[in-house]
């Protein structure tokens, strides 16, 4: 499969607009469609074409990306595409974040409709996808993830099979159940830290010799310290979406969980206030001051 294939890709947030505009410079054919059109403009001068219409970009497309914000969503979208074409001969490939559940679900929509499905989630954001140095993990057919792979070497220096649909979806629920309570920890930390009044940067460096560092922490540190929250690459909102659907992955197995029970309730809490389009370092916020209540829209 190269690059005479066209593309098709849906949701232009903050992923998907790096993942068009880093295939159209390496090449690809690559057709965009977004529920608010204006938030899809910025991608036209780098070659990328923008449709109106979900159908149409698919319709042109030999290789549909999906990198919507949820499972509704995803699924909304291509139950509007189906009633109105077949996806005979078409990839469909959801890299979004959902349960393994979900992905099947999908997998059984496309093929009824006469289409392939893979399931690619990614770890990383914007910088990485126009870099290319994302982390791509596929769940699907071994003979359709070969087929996939130079479209994902565009986006990975070492895409990975992990195997059949629903694996890749479990995988990524994983990743994001460390970012969620890394970040938590790492926020209380700090917060004590400040409180007692020792320097943060005595802090930091004890903390990069040790064997308790993560790069994360130096990544988020910035935004902590100086309150910027805003132009997120993963919204808060997002990231307690994805820590309940691995709270729901986990009741399926005999696994001593009831932490995640514990915390799911506190990441909660801000789920619907205005915090929650805000980059998930709020965390660090919402740990250090009384302000913040249940339902509050601080």
């Amino acid at each position: 499969m190269g690059k005479i294939f066209a593309i098709a890709l849906l949701g232009t947030g903050v992923l998907g607009s790096a993942v068009a505009r880093r295939l159209a410079e390496r090449g690809w054919r690559v057709t965009v469609y977004n529920r608010t059109r204006e938030k899809a403009l910025a991608l036209l001068p780098y070659g990328v074409t923008l449709s109106d219409h979900v159908t149409e970009a698919i319709a042109v497309a030999d290789i549909i990306l999906l990198t919507l914000a949820d499972y509704p969503a995803t699924r909304h979208v291509l139950e509007e595409a189906a009633q109105k074409l077949s996806f005979h001969s078409k990839v469909i490939v959801q890299m979004g974040t959902i349960s393994s559940e979900q992905s099947r679900d999908l997998q059984d929509l496309v093929q009824k409709h006469g289409g392939l499905y893979a399931e690619a989630p990614v770890l990383g954001s914007a910088p990485e996808a126009l870099a290319g140095r994302l982390l791509v993990f596929g769940g699907a057919e071994s003979t359709l993830w070969q087929k996939l792979l130079p479209l994902f070497q565009d986006l990975a220096e070492k895409p990975m099979w992990v195997g059949p649909v629903g694996k890749a979806a479990i995988v990524k629920l994983a990743f994001n159940q460390l970012i969620a309570t890394l970040t938590l920890a790492f926020a209380t930390s700090l917060t004590l830290i400040e409180r007692e009044g020792i320097a943060t940067e005595c802090f930091m460096e004890l903390l990069r010799q040790s064997s308790l560092y993560a790069p994360t922490f130096d990544k988020k540190l910035p935004r902590m310290l100086h309150h910027h929250y805003e132009e997120p690459n993963f919204s808060y909102r997002h990231l307690v979406k994805d820590f309940r659907l691995f709270h729901e992955e986990l009741k399926r197995h005999p696994l001593q969980s009831e932490w995640v029970s514990c915390l799911e309730p506190f990441f909660r809490r801000w789920e619907n206030s205005s915090l929650a389009n805000l980059d998930y370092s709020v965390l660090y916020k919402l740990i250090g001051s009384k302000e913040y209540t249940p339902g509050s829209n601080v």
